[in-house]
């Protein structure tokens, strides 16, 4: 089943959205870090990083914001152009080299809350997963977006940080509603969430107990 197609400009407002209710966050929760993204470049892009988190000593830490407005974590492993165009085709997000290149930070931004990951532990997690795809029988989707289709593996939010170690749950909105100055990004990113519960029914793939 391929999704419908994802209109261009949806896509960014969501993902404007994102940026700032993180930016809201960062200023709420943290004392030692901003968010800047306004050297964020066409070279940076391609690297996945969306901006960076610059704290005390001028500490520069470089960020890749994953928006969704479905709640679950859409974990991205294959692109490729629509048909009747020049043929191209490369690994998803989850899945690149550049991934780890940088040693970012992983922020998704859901309607459930936000989770946490850095980027060097998340990738050897992830391909553990999906080189054991065929005997878990992992569930892939489509994604029909305007310039490609990709393709991926859909995690509930709830079960993300079962699934990697890695993965580390920070807030749900309701443990923030109180300390965010300004929710008025956040309301409206929280409006356009989807109902859905098309994600993998798989609990535990890599069979981690778990931690005392």
């Amino acid at each position: 089943m391929v999704d419908k197609v994802h209109s261009w400009d949806d896509t960014k407002k969501i993902e404007a959205l994102g940026v700032k209710v993180f930016k809201e966050v960062v200023k709420a929760k943290s004392k030692n870090f901003d968010y800047y993204d306004s050297d964020v470049d066409d070279d940076t892009d391609l690297d996945g990083i969306d901006g960076y988190l610059v704290g005390e000593n001028d500490k520069i830490q470089p960020v890749q914001l994953k928006v969704e407005t479905y709640p679950n974590c859409f974990i991205e492993t294959y692109q490729k152009n629509h048909e009747g165009k020049p043929f191209w085709e490369k690994v998803g997000w989850a899945l690149d080299d550049n991934l780890t290149k940088a040693n970012k930070y992983i922020f998704w931004i859901n309607p459930m809350g936000i989770l946490f990951a850095q980027s060097k532990a998340f990738k050897p997690e992830f391909e553990a997963i999906h080189n054991l795809r065929n005997e878990l029988g992992l569930v892939k989707k489509k994604g029909n977006n305007k310039d490609y289709v990709s393709e991926g593996v859909p995690v509930s939010f709830s079960r993300m940080d079962v699934w990697f170690r890695s993965v580390v749950k920070q807030f749900t909105w309701k443990e923030l509603e109180n300390e965010i100055h300004d929710t008025s990004a956040l309301d409206e990113f929280l409006n356009l969430r989807k109902r859905t519960t098309d994600w993998n029914p798989i609990d535990n793939p890599l069979n981690y107990k778990a931690e005392l």
